[in-house]
């Protein structure tokens, strides 16, 4: 298992990628210039760095309550959560559990999180939950209880051992990244996966009726995580939107799991073999690595001509998919480039005693070439 401090990332990033990461820089750094230290002169209030919109948030808020050891709700908020990111008057510890290391999409997110952190005056310390592996993300996470950070984000999207990663933190508050919990001491950030799996579907139907493709002839195919729970429903939305935009369509999900490319390859061409008599494939994706995988089973059954595929992330390996010929289309790019932005805003805010909603959605857009 990797333990990592004050973390700097080894992994190489791609030009395209690494253009996401720089724009989100800027941005908080002009937002941070266009602001000011404070409304009066001598102030004790924290240095305002940026301000940074959000796609919306629960309607239900709640405070830290350190006595009790939990989030309680109140009724004392604004209707919309805007993300302030400020210097910190005391440099507390900031602890991080990322998913993993494996992906650029992942260590571009873990490097601007850190970034932000460190901008806002945190100590950092990151740990690897090494997702899928279980036994990995408890230990990383017993790891990181013992630096006693003042308060922890936690990207684990293995809602089975989601409570006891939650409570070995004990009487810190922790900010979960993309899976709901119930654990008292968390509230969320992440894509709305409703909203993801929409805008998937709705860019697929668009495409199929420019291409003149028919509902008869055409059937939706995605894969399926059990153990991610609400996450899945990037795929089952989709599907239903486009059963709403195509009326008569088939939709066909298929069980895996975790998400691998060799994974999904091997569902996707099961599912190709035995569905033969379908002309055009619409993929719904939880990731790019999905849409990577059924754009591989595709080319092998020599049937990417006629199909279209959106993925999740806007990684390069999706992007360096998205070729001619391809059947992988598009991406939704779901905000996590610049997560950090709004993360630690959080983070800050709780720990200043100040109101959060329960959950805070990323903002999302689809992305294709030429777009």
């Amino acid at each position: 298992m990797k333990l990592h401090s004050v973390h700097r990332f080894r992994t190489p990033v791609a030009l395209v990628a690494a253009g996401l990461v720089a724009a989100g820089l800027a941005a908080g750094s002009a937002a941070a210039g266009a602001t000011v230290r404070s409304r009066h002169a001598g102030s004790s209030q924290p240095a305002t760095l940026g301000t940074f919109q959000t796609s919306g948030n629960a309607s239900t808020w709640v405070v830290w309550n350190r006595s009790r050891c939990r989030f309680v709700p109140t009724r004392k908020h604004p209707r919309r959560y805007l993300a302030v990111l400020r210097k910190q008057p005391k440099r507390l510890l900031l602890g991080y559990g990322t998913q993993n290391e494996n992906s650029q999409f992942l260590n571009i997110m873990n490097l601007n999180i850190q970034n932000t952190a460190e901008r806002a005056g945190f100590a950092f310390h990151m740990v690897n939950y090494q997702y899928p592996s279980e036994p990995d993300a408890i230990a990383a996470a017993e790891s990181l209880a013992l630096e006693h950070p003042a308060v922890v984000i936690s990207y684990n999207v293995d809602t089975t051992i989601d409570g006891q990663l939650n409570s070995t933190f004990r009487c810190t508050p922790v900010i979960k990244i993309s899976t709901p919990s119930t654990s008292v001491n968390t509230v969320e950030f992440g894509a709305d996966n409703a909203a993801i799996g929409h805008a998937e579907g709705v860019w697929l139907a668009q495409y199929a009726k420019k291409h003149g493709w028919k509902a008869s002839g055409t059937e939706a195919f995605g894969v399926v995580i059990p153990a991610l729970a609400a996450i899945n429903e990037r795929v089952t939305d989709c599907f239903a939107t486009l059963r709403k935009l195509m009326p008569g369509l088939q939709t066909s999900a298929e069980a895996i799991t975790s998400s691998t490319t060799p994974l999904t390859e091997s569902a996707a061409a099961s599912w190709l073999t035995a569905h033969p008599s379908v002309q055009h494939v619409l993929g719904c994706s939880i990731s790019d690595i999905n849409g990577v995988g059924y754009n591989e089973a595709l080319e092998t059954a020599g049937r990417a001509t006629g199909s279209a595929i959106v993925g999740v992330g806007v990684e390069s390996i999706g992007l360096a998919a998205m070729g001619p010929g391809s059947a992988f289309k598009a991406s939704v790019n779901i905000g996590y480039a610049t997560a950090g932005r709004i993360l630690v805003p959080m983070a800050e805010d709780i720990l200043a005693g100040r109101p959060v909603p329960t959950e805070v959605f990323s903002l999302t857009r689809v992305y294709s070439r030429g777009s």
